[in-house]
């Protein structure tokens, strides 16, 4: 009986061993996902800048340089 015991405590002490330590994983796991989020996050913010300088541009030219016949020189002259 008392060698079953050992036994059986070395086995768990073997897997204990074996496996591996999931917190430094987890951490690393957890820094991806940041970074991820702020990737995502960053984006967003680049392609709704991008959408009110177009819409800006836009209203520029349709709301104050077309009415009064003005051609605005450069890219938009053209």
């Amino acid at each position: 009986m008392q060698i079953r015991k050992q036994i059986i405590g070395l086995i768990k002490n073997k897997i204990a061993k074996s496996q591996p330590d999931f917190s430094e994983n987890k951490f690393l796991h957890i820094k991806k996902a940041n970074e991820k989020a702020i990737a995502i996050k960053s984006f967003c913010f680049d392609i709704t800048m991008i959408f009110l300088g177009i819409i800006s541009a836009g209203f520029g030219l349709k709301g104050f340089l077309m009415p009064s016949h003005f051609i605005d020189g450069g890219t938009m002259g053209l």
